[in-house]
């Protein structure tokens, strides 16, 4: 009961441990109005303690008034800056960055200085408050003070950004000192859990919610700072402020095998060691392999990754193991807007491999509708909520209104909502049902479906200008030999072996998109962020240690995140003139398998 941080190393059980004291003590909690909260990044948390602890009563009483769970995000909102705005007499309606950036975007009559210096919509979230845009121009220009009208004005009307509430929330408890007071009444323990990815600026605010704490009031984090990699590559920054000094260190992995700890530990920037106590296999000693490859190869590496999986895993373990799955990632997963024609061509990103991948599915903004209806479809697989499908599948069809409005929308809390407040018949809702149900693995269904779109959402589509936009073009899978795609999903396939007829699923996602999941099997393929990401930390993966610039300590942990998510399995695949014979035989003494394709 104090504020003691745990560094616990990828599948030692820091989360069953929080789940444990979150059971405990809801058990023995008897506060009337005070609870305790539990906060995260991402749902994760909240969606653990729904399965582990959610048929239980503690359980629902965990998810329940007066406890709180959930990400940073809505914590800051609920409790800091919407009251804290509201005080100030500022409405709150819409926080949603996408929506809110694209309408003030389309408030500015005048944009051609913002476009020929490669702005968009994104310049419509403030760096600062209260107007601080990120852009080169006097701020008495007509641009900048174009910038400020719309943001005023979105404002007034209750639409923020994700980015304005967190600004918002810093800036009460700066302005409102009792805000700290009454927090603490509120919540007097709180739980942070994946804690090496939090801000500095947030840091910085929980310090200061629990400032001055009397006894048995506290925070306490949980999490590896070797796995601080929450923001994307480009923009990670240092944070040291977790663990705190005399935290708790757990070191036993239950997840993988000891040569699996072994190899990771090379890659671990802290080099606090680690020890792999998961269960062995039928294949008591698999071969942990770096496929060496040449420039054209990359579409052969994948087929070689699935025989070596049929070899290292009996078809029992592989679907006892299925909801694990293995996986393909990638540190770079999609094209960015200055690689030219001749990158294109070389291992640079996830879909120089598999050409079907689509990285709009790991989105929340994507930039064709079908990618809706992917995300859709995997969010219903992740989580058997429909209630998911039918909200992706809504924002996908509220930005198709967006493009050649007939008709003004009001807008609410949800696309759901926003859709069934508009279209009020109680048909509508049986249609969108329809809709969620149709079918588009092929150009001819997609057509279908969107011939349906524009039937039951003609007072707002107007379909002759929309049909020739991109947005609404198909994009599908394609088979290809040995590889059975699935229909509803871009990012993966499933493997056949022509001879014994065994096959296996292969899953595509970013390092990032695969933070805080556990594996079967995992390959992490060579891409190129300035130079190429494996062969910039190859001293690392042999054991040693190398030039540890900005860039490579942003690698090392990308890939220490992806290695530690494997139970049974892991490897690499690397371009072949990237790797010397020296280095090929320094690997192989630390405990790799070389396999030249």
């Amino acid at each position: 009961m104090s504020g003691t941080d745990v560094h616990a190393c990828p599948g030692s059980g820091k989360t069953t441990l929080l789940v444990a004291k979150l059971a405990i003590l809801a058990k023995k909690w008897n506060e009337e109005g005070r609870g305790i909260c539990v906060l995260s990044h991402t749902n994760v948390a909240r969606e653990e303690i729904q399965e582990r602890l959610g048929t239980l009563d503690v359980g629902k009483k965990l998810l329940s008034y007066p406890h709180f769970i959930g990400t940073f995000q809505s914590f800051m909102d609920i409790f800091i800056s919407m009251p804290f705005l509201r005080s100030c007499n500022i409405p709150v309606n819409i926080v949603d960055t996408d929506f809110v950036t694209e309408r003030r975007w389309n408030s500015i009559f005048v944009k051609g200085w913002l476009e020929r210096n490669g702005k968009d919509k994104r310049i419509c979230d403030p760096v600062k408050l209260p107007y601080e845009f990120n852009v080169a121009c006097s701020e008495s220009s007509s641009t900048y003070k174009a910038l400020i009208k719309v943001t005023t004005e979105s404002r007034k009307r209750g639409e923020f950004t994700f980015n304005e509430m967190e600004k918002y929330s810093f800036l009460g408890v700066e302005k409102k000192p009792i805000i700290r007071e009454i927090f603490q009444q509120r919540f007097p323990i709180m739980f942070i859990d994946e804690a090496q990815d939090t801000k500095s600026e947030i840091w910085d605010l929980i310090n200061k919610l629990y400032e001055n704490a009397s006894e048995n009031v506290f925070y306490q984090a949980y999490g590896d700072s070797n796995q601080a990699i929450f923001n994307s590559y480009e923009r990670m920054e240092e944070v040291n402020v977790f663990p705190r000094q005399s935290c708790i260190e757990m070191l036993n992995s239950k997840r993988f095998i000891e040569s699996i700890a072994v190899l990771s530990n090379g890659v671990a920037l802290d080099k606090r060691v680690m020890v792999g106590e998961g269960k062995c296999f039928f294949n008591a000693n698999p071969r942990h392999t770096i496929f060496l490859f040449k420039h054209g190869q990359e579409g052969k590496v994948l087929q070689k990754y699935a025989e070596l999986l049929l070899h290292t895993f009996s078809d029992d373990e592989i679907l006892k193991y299925e909801k694990y799955g293995c996986h393909v990632l990638g540190m770079v997963h999609k094209l960015n807007d200055n690689d030219n024609e001749i990158e294109i061509e070389i291992a640079v990103r996830l879909s120089n491999y598999y050409s079907e991948y689509n990285p709009e599915t790991k989105k929340t903004t994507p930039t064709q509708l079908i990618d809706y209806f992917y995300i859709a479809e995997e969010q219903l697989c992740k989580t058997g909520e429909f209630a998911k499908k039918v909200d992706w599948i809504c924002k996908g069809i509220l930005k198709l209104t967006k493009m050649s409005p007939k008709k003004e929308i009001k807008y609410s809390n949800s696309a759901f909502r926003t859709i069934v407040g508009n279209m009020p018949s109680h048909s509508v809702r049986e249609k969108l049902l329809f809709i969620c149900n149709m079918d588009y693995s092929s150009q001819k269904e997609w057509n279908n479906t969107l011939e349906y779109i524009y039937e039951v959402f003609c007072d707002f589509i107007d379909k002759d200008k929309i049909k020739k936009e991109k947005f609404v073009e198909w994009k599908g899978s394609t088979e290809n030999e040995g590889q059975e795609s699935d229909s509803k999903s871009t990012n993966k396939f499933l493997y056949k072996d022509s001879v014994s007829g065994r096959s296996v699923e292969l899953k595509f996602g970013s390092i990032h998109s695969s933070k805080g999941r556990t594996h079967l099997a995992t390959l992490i393929l060579e891409t190129k962020y300035y130079e190429y990401n494996l062969s910039s930390i190859l001293p690392w993966l042999a054991g040693k240690s190398g030039k540890l610039g900005q860039r490579n300590k942003q690698r090392l942990k990308c890939q220490y995140v992806a290695m530690t998510r494997a139970k049974g399995l892991i490897c690499l695949a690397m371009l072949e003139d990237s790797i010397s014979h020296e280095l090929q035989k320094e690997l192989t003494e630390f405990g790799w398998n070389i396999e030249i394709i």
